[in-house]
Protein backbone atom coordinates (compact mmCIF):
# COMPACT_ATOMS: atom_id res chain seq x y z
CA UNK A 1 0.00 0.00 0.00
CA UNK A 2 1.19 3.58 -0.68
CA UNK A 3 0.84 6.64 0.47
CA UNK A 4 -1.34 9.26 -0.67
CA UNK A 5 -0.50 12.12 -2.52
CA UNK A 6 -3.14 13.39 -3.41
CA UNK A 7 -5.05 17.07 -2.89
CA UNK A 8 -5.98 15.63 0.92
CA UNK A 9 -2.89 14.62 1.92
CA UNK A 10 -0.98 17.31 0.33
CA UNK A 11 -3.12 19.64 2.47
CA UNK A 12 -2.66 18.49 5.23
CA UNK A 13 1.30 18.75 5.04
CA UNK A 14 0.48 22.09 3.92
CA UNK A 15 -1.76 23.10 7.25
CA UNK A 16 1.21 21.42 9.39
CA UNK A 17 4.03 23.33 8.18
CA UNK A 18 2.12 26.78 8.45
CA UNK A 19 0.94 25.33 12.07
CA UNK A 20 4.42 24.36 13.01
CA UNK A 21 5.92 28.05 11.13
CA UNK A 22 3.07 29.76 13.59
CA UNK A 23 4.08 28.01 16.87
CA UNK A 24 7.79 28.67 16.77
CA UNK A 25 6.61 32.35 15.88
CA UNK A 26 4.79 32.24 18.98
CA UNK A 27 6.97 30.16 21.25
CA UNK A 28 9.78 32.48 20.28
CA UNK A 29 7.61 35.45 21.55
CA UNK A 30 6.42 33.75 24.68
CA UNK A 31 10.53 33.39 25.79
CA UNK A 32 10.92 37.23 25.12
CA UNK A 33 7.81 37.42 27.58
CA UNK A 34 9.21 35.16 29.79
CA UNK A 35 12.67 35.41 29.70
CA UNK A 36 13.08 31.54 30.09
CA UNK A 37 12.38 31.50 33.50
CA UNK A 38 9.57 29.03 35.13
CA UNK A 39 6.35 30.94 35.14
CA UNK A 40 5.05 28.61 38.02
CA UNK A 41 8.26 28.33 40.37
CA UNK A 42 10.37 31.24 38.82
CA UNK A 43 13.39 29.21 38.10
CA UNK A 44 15.64 29.33 35.21
CA UNK A 45 14.29 27.09 33.13
CA UNK A 46 17.31 27.26 30.28
CA UNK A 47 17.31 24.97 27.42
CA UNK A 48 15.08 22.54 29.11
CA UNK A 49 11.93 24.84 29.01
CA UNK A 50 8.77 23.35 28.11
CA UNK A 51 6.28 25.75 26.16
CA UNK A 52 2.93 24.57 28.07
CA UNK A 53 -0.45 25.62 26.78
CA UNK A 54 -2.59 26.63 29.81
CA UNK A 55 -5.67 25.35 27.61
CA UNK A 56 -4.14 21.92 25.86
CA UNK A 57 -4.40 21.20 22.31
CA UNK A 58 -6.50 18.56 22.72
CA UNK A 59 -9.68 20.86 24.25
CA UNK A 60 -9.00 23.20 21.28
CA UNK A 61 -6.27 24.95 22.69
CA UNK A 62 -4.82 27.37 20.26
CA UNK A 63 -1.18 28.60 20.18
CA UNK A 64 -1.65 31.89 20.83
CA UNK A 65 0.75 34.63 23.27
CA UNK A 66 -2.33 33.78 25.60
CA UNK A 67 -2.37 30.55 26.03
CA UNK A 68 1.28 29.41 25.97
CA UNK A 69 3.70 29.93 29.01
CA UNK A 70 7.25 28.76 29.58
CA UNK A 71 7.40 25.97 32.76
CA UNK A 72 10.42 24.11 34.34
CA UNK A 73 10.79 20.87 33.62
CA UNK A 74 9.61 19.71 37.21
CA UNK A 75 6.28 22.04 37.09
CA UNK A 76 5.65 21.10 33.25
CA UNK A 77 5.74 17.72 34.38
CA UNK A 78 3.76 17.76 37.80
CA UNK A 79 0.66 19.64 35.41
CA UNK A 80 0.64 16.44 33.56
CA UNK A 81 0.51 14.16 36.81
CA UNK A 82 -2.32 16.63 38.20
CA UNK A 83 -0.68 17.51 41.20
CA UNK A 84 -0.16 21.08 39.66
CA UNK A 85 -3.43 23.67 38.12
CA UNK A 86 -2.72 26.63 35.66
CA UNK A 87 -6.06 28.93 35.73
CA UNK A 88 -6.58 32.12 33.63
CA UNK A 89 -4.52 32.96 30.77
CA UNK A 90 -0.88 32.97 29.99
CA UNK A 91 -0.57 36.59 30.88
CA UNK A 92 -2.84 36.25 34.42
CA UNK A 93 -1.72 32.45 35.38
CA UNK A 94 -2.46 31.62 39.14
CA UNK A 95 -0.73 28.24 39.90
CA UNK A 96 -2.14 25.83 43.08
CA UNK A 97 -0.31 22.85 44.01
CA UNK A 98 -2.67 20.01 44.72
CA UNK A 99 -1.65 18.65 48.27
CA UNK A 100 -4.29 15.92 49.14
CA UNK A 101 -4.28 12.88 46.64
CA UNK A 102 -7.35 11.87 45.33
CA UNK A 103 -9.95 9.21 46.13
CA UNK A 104 -8.61 7.24 43.57
CA UNK A 105 -5.15 7.46 44.15
CA UNK A 106 -5.57 5.44 47.08
CA UNK A 107 -3.58 6.48 49.78
CA UNK A 108 -0.72 8.53 48.57
CA UNK A 109 2.26 9.26 51.15
CA UNK A 110 1.95 13.02 51.95
CA UNK A 111 4.88 14.20 53.49
CA UNK A 112 5.50 18.26 54.59
CA UNK A 113 8.82 20.12 52.93
CA UNK A 114 11.29 20.41 56.02
CA UNK A 115 12.25 24.24 54.17
CA UNK A 116 8.82 25.58 53.62
CA UNK A 117 6.10 23.36 55.11
CA UNK A 118 4.27 22.65 52.05
CA UNK A 119 2.66 19.00 52.40
CA UNK A 120 4.55 16.99 49.10
CA UNK A 121 2.94 13.72 47.90
CA UNK A 122 6.31 11.83 47.91
CA UNK A 123 4.60 8.40 47.21
CA UNK A 124 6.54 8.45 43.37
CA UNK A 125 9.75 9.92 45.21
CA UNK A 126 10.01 12.04 41.35
CA UNK A 127 8.92 15.52 42.02
CA UNK A 128 10.27 17.01 45.49
CA UNK A 129 8.65 20.08 46.67
CA UNK A 130 7.36 22.05 44.28
CA UNK A 131 8.52 25.31 46.08
CA UNK A 132 11.77 24.52 46.35
CA UNK A 133 12.33 21.80 43.84
CA UNK A 134 13.17 18.93 46.53
CA UNK A 135 15.76 21.10 48.52
CA UNK A 136 13.72 20.26 52.33
CA UNK A 137 12.94 16.67 51.48
CA UNK A 138 14.74 14.19 53.03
Amino acid sequence: MTRSTGPTARARAAKARTRNTGYRQVCAAVDVRDGGTCRCCGQWAGEARHHHHVVFRSQRGADTLDNILVLCANCHEAVHQHTLTITGDATTAVFTYRTVPRRSEGHARMTACTKCGVDVDDSTGRYGCPNCHGEGLG
